[in-house]
């Protein structure tokens, strides 16, 4: 899998320990649901 730069600027974010939309918890699920449509076998 290639990612874009966008998708990747929009995964890496500010890491810390918030809370929140913009957590990295947050975009890490929205990448996920975002980006991932399947899964291999």
């Amino acid at each position: 899998m290639q990612a874009t730069l966008k998708e990747t600027l929009e995964l890496i974010g500010k890491l810390d320990d918030s809370i929140g939309d913009n957590s990295p918890r947050a975009r890490f699920h929205n990448y996920l649901r975002t980006y991932i449509t399947e899964v291999a076998n």
